[in-house]
């Protein structure tokens, strides 16, 4: 899907479509409407306009029509739990990781057991390699709020 066609099915996919979310940013739905249209040569969807239709609507398909475009990837921000970093926490995210790295070679290993790999396949191992990325995103993010500051004087 190309960012055009990814915000004319964000837009539309709204509930309430243009009109609604063009209220929510401000502006009449027909111009909305016409910003999305791409046989309007009069309006143009500008960039901060397409980040606020993504945040408002919590669609990420824009953002990941854009990366593929650019021939790269979006991943999803690790949530973690506020508070402070424990030990058992990161035992855990070191477990995830390893569960997600054998779940990434399970996929794999099964779409290619045919000798055959197919475009649903290919979409597995994107998706089960995205998920082993977020949770290595998670662990290191763990880890960061473990660092300790440097104190002066000290070596590292």
């Amino acid at each position: 899907m190309n960012v055009a066609d990814a915000v004319r099915a964000v837009v539309r996919d709204y509930p309430g479509g243009a009109e609604a979310l063009a209220v929510r940013l401000g502006m009449p739905g027909a111009v909305l409407r016409s910003k999305i249209n791409t046989r309007c040569t009069t309006h143009h969807l500008r960039l901060d306009e397409a980040v606020a239709i993504s945040e408002l609507t919590g669609d990420p398909r824009i953002l990941r029509a854009f990366a593929a475009e650019t021939g790269r990837i979006v991943l999803d921000a690790p949530c973690e739990a506020d508070g402070e970093p424990s030990d058992m926490a990161v035992l855990e995210l070191v477990a995830a990781v390893w569960a997600g790295h054998g779940e990434l070679g399970g996929v794999i290993h099964r779409a290619l057991a045919d000798g055959v790999l197919t475009a649903v396949e290919y979409e597995l191992i994107k998706e089960a390699t995205a998920n082993a990325q977020t949770r290595l995103a998670s662990l290191l993010r763990r880890l960061a709020g473990m660092v300790e500051p440097v104190q002066p004087g000290v070596e590292a």
